[in-house]
């Protein structure tokens, strides 16, 4: 071995493992340190660089007779082909070319000097070609990836592992498996992906002694037996090519079919047949004592430790397994686990879900009887051996994202996920969505939401809804309830559109409805006050009849289903003075959620009787500006929801007559008692527009079904009517106008939560007041000035 043994040996202080990179490059030495084969000149590169640099990983896969950038390295020096036929040239030039393929890991980002790729494949370059006083040029990199490392003290996005590629040889059979040399782990969830391809040969008497008519039943299983491994400890696995041709021969042939090299397989290559025919399915005739084959990838998400409860599962029940781990690490032979994996995959697919006619024992039997040998005589623990793989592909990967779309949540994503294993994508369904996080987002100019007293109406500009293929039409949506719907004129696609949220004039979707129509979800918080009300925009899944196999018919869709949550929360206080409401306007929002107010109003009136019975009939406003009241009298009023609502109630807790100048106060009814001095009444209620007294308890608002709460005259949903007899106070030398105030409490009224009544009955109202002392109660406040005729005597 020459390689130039008197250089003295260069040591690299590597603070720790930052780089991690795969391919091949041009080499060029002087001819005088060749050996004069290559075959042997591969295996002293490999060992020199090895003791050059004992602080990094050295790997040599492959050596090869071309000088694929040969112009490039000409142009730094004179360089000239090092050998043909797999011997090594005279010398001409200055400098001998061959092309290597390596694997370099342990690279510490502080030697590099800083975080860049090329500088990265520069410092390997001269880590090659430097100790020969040669030149180095990558040709390709199959991989470039960062080790959280402990050099620079930064921290990095992805970790990764080194690789493996090459032959290793176990009894009479070889196995070489490829796995995507790129080891990319999470930053967050810490798994890594691993991608691997191969051609899997096999005797053929194995797949004409198992049930399997076709190459995917056998993939199928080969799958199934694979992945359960890596589902027991809650990894990702999974297949994705599975073909009855065989695109690995274990031949190289040149730096870009480095990875196909297998003595084993390029044998079994040479004497194999088909086991399949064109669709894939089994050949009855093929010959049994011959190697057949098939193409195979498939994929793990893993974390390392999994890597190794794998290990641990597979090694406890299959008899053999240990005997072919090997020592190193799994990150530094991740090959060699995959491969034994695969190997004994294969024999218990066939075995098992292939019931092998006569099972294991049978197999060993037939499978000697062909003529196929192992390295000992053939057991359970060494059968697989008669088989052989080789890789033939391999493909790169960049960090997970940690999202795993199958996870019963969407991946933690609001909309759209995509995306197999731990490495899903969250998306929205156009790009008129904003994606924060994992979260879509309507943007503030492409929404208007108004929460009026009585309905909630919102504008959603076309684009957020709209199939970007199709358009849209108001058809493609409905509400919360899908009634409600364009034909019903609840949804309405409109050109006509606000400016603030359409000024290029595309249109919007619009929705008008009130807050008891269309199944509106109304949530009670009766602790802070607040009703919310939540209406949907939904789109129509309409979908596509598509016929199974079984020749039974569904309608499907691929369209992405869209939501659009809409939220008004109610909690005002405000007052009305003499015979109207004055109302703080409504909020309008470029927002989901906004606020509103309802609407209640305090009037005076006066009753009309009928003239045989003395009931009341009806009623008539009374002017109190124009008709002041006397002391000793009866004054009427009503307290009304201006816009009733059916799934709304409200009742009247507190009345409080005021003087002019606000120092004495009187309460006429407080916490639902009535006051016995001012013969406080409740006289009736407004139900559905139509007038009626409490008479008896018959006439009680009954409770929703299921409500612990007994029928009550404490409540309405429209109006509620109260008398009182006028006084004033004495002493008070104000001779100005009384003011009479009203505190109202709104409740839900539903049978799907029948208790949410219990802030307007007075069963409930005192305990929660004491139970509530610290908090503030707020109520919907309702007012008139009360004038008196003062006679002067």
């Amino acid at each position: 071995m020459k390689l130039f043994p008197s250089l003295s040996i260069l040591h690299l202080a590597a603070a720790g493992s930052d780089f991690h990179v795969e391919g091949c490059l041009s080499v060029a030495v002087p001819w005088g340190g060749l050996d004069a084969d290559l075959d042997s000149n591969c295996v002293a590169l490999g060992d020199a660089l090895k003791a050059f640099y004992p602080d990094m990983g050295f790997r040599m896969d492959s050596c090869f007779e071309s000088c694929t950038v040969e112009s490039d390295l000409d142009a730094m020096t004179p360089v000239d082909i090092a050998y043909a036929s797999g011997q090594l040239n005279p010398a001409t030039a200055n400098l001998a070319c061959l092309d290597v393929c390596v694997e370099v890991w342990n690279i510490d980002e502080d030697a590099v000097g800083a975080d860049d790729e090329q500088l990265v494949l520069k410092y390997i370059e001269d880590s090659i070609s430097l100790p020969y006083n040669g030149v180095a040029k990558f040709i390709n990199v199959n991989n470039y990836n960062e080790f959280e490392g402990s050099g620079s003290g930064d921290e990095p996005t992805t970790t990764t592992g080194p690789a493996t590629t090459g032959t290793t040889t176990s009894g009479t059979g070889t196995t070489t498996t490829g796995i995507t040399t790129t080891t990319t782990v999470n930053p967050f969830e810490g798994y890594s992906e691993y991608r691997t391809c191969v051609t899997m040969y096999l005797p053929i008497l194995w797949i004409l002694g198992s049930i399997f008519g076709n190459v995917n039943e056998l993939c199928f299983s080969f799958t199934g037996q694979i992945c359960d491994s890596f589902h027991q400890v809650g990894a990702k696995c999974w297949e994705t090519m599975c073909s009855g041709e065989c695109s690995g021969d274990g031949t190289q042939d040149d730096v870009s079919d480095f990875l196909d090299n297998d003595a084993e397989a390029a044998e079994d290559s040479q004497t194999s047949e088909k086991p399949f025919d064109t669709n894939g399915r089994v050949k009855p005739d093929a010959p049994r004592n011959k190697p057949g084959c098939f193409d195979y990838c498939w994929t793990v998400h893993a974390t390392d430790q999994q890597i190794n409860n794998v290990i641990d599962l597979w090694a406890s029940t299959r008899r053999g397994f240990s005997d072919k781990m090997s020592n190193e690490r799994f990150l530094a032979n991740r090959q060699k686990t995959f491969e034994n994996i695969a190997d004994f995959a294969l024999l218990d697919s066939i075995v098992e879900d292939g019931e092998y006619t006569g099972g294991m024992n049978q197999l060993i039997e037939d499978t000697v009887d062909a003529g196929f040998t192992c390295d000992a005589n053939c057991d359970d623990s060494n059968i697989v051996d008669t088989a052989s793989s080789t890789m033939w592909g391999k493909t790169d990967n960049a960090a997970l994202s940690g999202i795993d779309c199958q996870n019963g949540n969407n991946g933690g994503c609001s909309h759209l996920c995509t995306g197999e294993g731990v490495d899903g994508v969250c998306s929205c369904p156009n790009d008129c969505w904003d994606l924060v996080g994992k979260e879509c987002q309507i943007p503030a100019d492409k929404v208007l939401l108004k929460c009026e007293p009585d309905r909630m109406v919102a504008y959603v500009a076309k684009c957020i809804v709209e199939d970007v293929d199709e358009g849209v039409t108001s058809g493609d949506y409905h509400l919360s309830d899908s009634d409600c719907n364009p034909s019903t004129g609840f949804v309405n696609a409109t050109e006509s559109c606000p400016t603030e949220i359409d000024s290029n004039g595309t249109g919007c979707m619009s929705f008008n409805t009130r807050l008891d129509e269309c199944s509106t979800g109304v949530t009670a918080d009766y602790t802070s006050n607040i009703m919310t009300f939540s209406q949907v925009l939904k789109s129509a899944a309409v979908g596509q009849p598509v016929t199974a196999s079984s020749g039974a018919t569904f309608f499907m869709s691929i369209a992405p289903k869209i939501t659009v949550d809409f939220t008004c929360e109610y909690n005002t206080d405000y007052e009305t003075h003499v015979g109207s409401a004055l109302v703080n306007p409504d909020s309008v929002d470029n927002s989901l959620t906004s606020t509103g107010n309802f609407v209640f109003q305090l009037n005076t009136l006066d009753p009309v009787y009928t003239s045989r019975s003395g009931a009341i009939s009806s009623w008539s406003s009374h002017d109190a500006v124009a008709d002041p009241y006397n002391v000793g009298s009866t004054l009427y009023y009503k307290v009304c929801q201006a816009m009733p609502l059916d799934n709304i109630y409200f009742s009247v807790p507190d009345c409080t007559v005021t003087n002019a100048n606000k120092t004495e106060s009187y309460g006429i009814m407080v916490n639902h008692h009535t006051d016995e001095f001012v013969k406080f009444q409740r006289v009736g209620r407004d139900f559905n527009g139509t007038f009626s007294e409490w008479n008896s308890a018959a006439d009680n608002v009954p409770m929703p079904a299921g409500s612990w709460y007994s029928p009550s005259n404490e409540l309405s949903n429209d109006c509620l009517y109260f008398s009182y007899t006028v006084f004033e106070f004495v002493g008070d030398d104000n001779d100005g106008d009384l003011r009479l105030t009203c505190d109202v409490h709104a409740c839900n009224y539903d049978e799907a939560q029948p208790n949410d009544v219990s802030s307007c009955v007075s069963e409930d109202l005192l305990a929660r007041r004491k139970r509530s002392t610290e908090s503030i109660q707020q109520y919907w406040r309702v007012a008139v000035d009360i004038p008196l005729r003062h006679l002067d005597v």
